[in-house]
């Protein structure tokens, strides 16, 4: 309980400290989408703030998920970073985004990979980039690396 108000603590102050930096921005309308995001961080500190609290009350610990060792895991996922990295500029941001999200997800899951799964993981996918569209191209209208699929 006691690392999780830690580390409840150490966000909020990280949540501040890009708060008052932002304070020296010239455009106070461009910090509009930085401060909502603040505000989604402060309030997802304020559940895990809450989550500590009763749990420590209840005497639940967390129970430990990792693999060990997880080092295979963590270089795939490196790697398929810098293979995305490197395919955004030809393939395009939406694609390799939806590629990039369901491979890391399938790499993390402990589950077996089955047929309901992948589509499960293709919609979750599907609705992440849709997300993404919406938001870079709809709301914020900004250009997004188009390649040759999109």
């Amino acid at each position: 309980m006691f690392k999780e108000i830690l580390i409840t603590l150490a966000m909020v102050a990280l949540v501040g400290s890009f708060w008052w930096m932002s304070k020296a921005v010239e455009i106070p309308a461009s910090n509009t989408f930085p401060h909502a995001i603040m505000w989604v961080l402060l309030a997802l500190s304020g559940l895990q703030l809450i989550q500590a609290v009763l749990m420590g009350r209840l005497g639940l610990k967390h129970i430990a998920t990792v693999d060990h060792p997880a080092y295979r895991k963590v270089l795939i996922i490196v790697s398929s970073m810098i293979v995305y990295l490197l395919a955004l500029e030809y393939i395009g941001f939406y694609v390799t985004s939806f590629l990039f999200y369901i491979v890391t997800v399938l790499i993390l899951q402990k589950r077996a990979i089955t047929a309901r799964v992948l589509l499960v993981r293709g919609g979750m996918a599907a609705g992440f980039v849709a997300a993404l569209y919406v938001l870079f191209n709809i709301i914020l209208s900004s250009q997004l690396p188009a390649g040759i699929l999109f």
